[in-house]
């Protein structure tokens, strides 16, 4: 009891403090092969970038959905950043997926300064049901992806949102209990696919490997790369790889 009370009052200590407003930063970036805006979601007092493809208005056809979830870097009121930060993670989803031709819906929230992903799963899932309503959203086909906090926050929004994920791409994540959830039955029909540096620094690699662990042994649908060396920001090699998109592609909710 003792212990619910602290991560109680830690979450609403977090999110008091945190600044939950409108962004009034311009996006600076200019696709070539989606239309981008930032958006700010009423229900959640989320940012959140959504990126379309250039047909998306000439067609009536529904998309599947990639949500991105940045790392503690790009915390604030900066929508640029989600797309590039010089000094975090630099490229985040958009860009990668701008030189490919797959035709995915992306959505890039912003994290507000002075708070963490695992401890905004609920104001994700009042964004998500805004997504869904006001976009053309394959319902059977959302994934879910993330950065370092943001891998982090893959793990805890799916363990406590499980309906809306096909598959899941966490990368230099951690499982971190408490606050995160200790609940791997959570994640049983949800295909997953994690990235982590055998020597990581920021996040070791044991911070995952014990979860990954408990899910192998579930016979849950995982594949775990580690990539040789320390390098904690990964997802440059991840996400420039056709691979991972054709896989998530492959992956439809049952």
């Amino acid at each position: 009891m003792k212990k619910l009370c602290i991560y109680c009052l830690t979450i609403f200590l977090l999110n008091s403090c945190a600044v939950f407003k409108p962004s009034t930063s311009a996006l600076v970036y200019q696709p070539k092969k989606y239309t981008i805006e930032t958006v700010y979601s009423k229900s959640s007092k989320l940012n959140y970038v959504i990126a379309l493809p250039k047909n998306y208005d000439a067609t009536t056809d529904d998309y599947p959905v990639i949500v991105f979830l940045h790392s503690m870097a790009e915390r604030g009121n900066d929508p640029n950043l989600i797309i590039y930060n010089e000094f975090g993670e630099k490229s985040g989803l958009i860009p990668y997926l701008d030189d490919k031709d797959f035709p995915f819906i992306i959505v890039s929230p912003l994290c507000p300064d002075k708070t963490y992903w695992p401890f905004l799963s609920s104001k994700l899932n009042k964004m998500m049901k805004e997504i869904q309503s006001e976009y053309r959203v394959k319902k059977d086909n959302v994934y879910l992806t993330g950065v370092s906090m943001g891998g982090m926050g893959v793990w805890s929004f799916a363990m406590d949102y499980p309906e809306w994920f096909s598959a899941m791409i966490p990368i230099s994540g951690g499982v971190y209990c408490p606050p995160m959830k200790n609940s791997p039955n959570k994640l049983k029909d949800i295909s997953i696919w994690a990235f982590h540096s055998r020597n990581d620094i920021e996040i070791p690699l044991e911070k995952e490997a014990w979860f990954i662990k408990k899910l192998q042994e579930k016979n849950i649908d995982i594949k775990y790369t580690i990539e040789d060396g320390s390098e904690h920001y990964v997802h440059g090699v991840v996400y420039s790889d056709d691979e991972i998109y054709k896989w998530l592609l492959g992956k439809t909710k049952s």
